[in-house]
């Protein structure tokens, strides 16, 4: 995939309030960032309304100075606020077309997908990227959706006409033949964060994915 959404390749990281509650959010960002992750995504659900806009602008002035990109998750109006890079947007989220109005044309819009239809839909309503998925079961988020496995993230994948972003379940052996099926970042939470060295975990990683773009 030649067009970049706005973000680097490789590691995703899912910045969530609910994993690693010993570690504040300011000090998982801090976190990713020391990692050199191509961009990080806010999950803030349990995070009260009043502190979340924030946080993330605090989020946002911590990553200034790096080639890591700020999106928040699920709420585009938090996105607009907080002056982060963009927004991810599931099923149940405003529409694609109305973050996009919100946010401006410069903004990151990315949105969860299932299917080829999915992904089409997606492209004509002005996304940027699509996390494709789920690809396995994961352990932070319950669902009715089977997995598509590999093989199907791969069939999906190539049919995508925006770059993709694998989602869901992940774990490092995976790193590998995700970037071979031609996915542009891989978004992973608990493979991350359940590591004694978060930093050094999502480094290594994010090199694994890596590995093979740059063969």
């Amino acid at each position: 995939m030649d067009k970049s959404p706005g973000f680097l390749p490789g590691l995703y990281a899912l910045v969530d309030d609910q994993l690693r509650p010993d570690l504040s959010l300011l000090q998982k960002v801090h976190c990713m960032l020391s990692a050199g992750v191509g961009v990080l995504q806010l999950r803030l659900k349990v995070t009260p309304e009043s502190e979340a806009v924030p946080l993330i602008r605090q989020a946002v002035a911590l990553a200034a100075a790096t080639q890591t990109a700020v999106i928040v998750n699920d709420r585009a109006d938090w996105a607009r606020l907080g002056r982060a890079d963009g927004v991810h947007l599931g099923a149940d989220d405003v529409p694609i077309s109305v973050a996009r109005q919100a946010l401006g044309p410069q903004a990151i819009v990315g949105a969860t997908v299932r299917s080829e239809k999915d992904l089409q839909a997606a492209q004509s309503a002005g996304a940027d990227y699509v996390g494709l998925g789920p690809v396995f079961s994961s352990s932070t988020k319950s669902g009715s959706v089977p997995p598509l496995g590999l093989e199907g993230f791969g069939v999906l994948a190539a049919k995508s006409p925006l770059p993709v972003v694998a989602i869901s379940g992940l774990r490092a052996e995976h790193m590998t033949a995700l970037s071979a099926l031609g996915a542009y970042a891989a978004a992973v939470g608990a493979a991350v964060w359940n590591a004694r060295d978060i930093t050094e975990n999502a480094k290594a990683l994010n090199a694994a994915f890596m590995a093979r773009m740059k063969e």
